[in-house]
């Protein structure tokens, strides 16, 4: 062998457990965004819009750049069209998410450059991904026209009253210790 084969690695090597995971808005900084925006996320949040996904930052890492994200978006989730500061690749594990023709289901992966804007519908089960990003933090920037807003609402007061009776999968339930 060589030396370069040999010699030790410059980082060691690091375990994270699923209870460790932290809070999406440790890695994610809301971009100046018009006021259509902030109107239209606002209404989301007061009609319980939380409730429709739980998101933990599973690992992350100043050297290399990168973070890894876990997310459960419940089945009816309107997720905002938006766009982030950094690459992400999304691994489905389970469920199914819509993005205009194409659906995507376990098994399945989708690579979103830094600055596309993108959107997605969950499945009737809703959609339990990863997401791999070249970056510990980022920014989203959020870019949804009125009647966008306004569907996504109205979506969101359709399904509220149902989110909190979905069984969480398997990862959700080791995060917060309920396994």
């Amino acid at each position: 062998m060589d030396a370069a084969t040999t010699a030790a690695p410059s980082r060691k090597i690091e375990i994270r457990r699923a209870s460790q995971g932290g809070e999406l808005m440790e890695a994610m900084s809301l971009a100046p965004v018009d006021m259509t925006q902030m109107e239209g996320l606002a209404k989301l949040v007061a009609a319980d819009y939380q409730k429709g996904f739980v998101v933990k930052v599973l690992f992350s890492s100043a050297e290399p750049p990168m973070s890894l994200t876990y997310s459960w978006f419940k089945p009816g989730f309107p997720l905002p069209r938006h766009s982030h500061s950094a690459d992400c690749l999304y691994y489905v594990i389970s469920g199914e998410m819509r993005m205009g023709e194409d659906a995507l289901g376990a098994g399945d992966c989708m690579f979103v450059p830094a600055g596309a804007l993108y959107t997605f519908e969950t499945g009737p089960q809703g959609v339990e991904f990863i997401e791999f990003r070249t970056a510990p933090k980022y920014d989203i920037r959020y870019a949804s026209p009125a009647k966008a807003w306004e569907r996504q609402l109205e979506q969101t007061r359709t399904h509220a009253a149902h989110w909190d009776d979905e069984t969480p999968p398997m990862a959700v339930r080791r995060m917060t210790g309920e396994v």
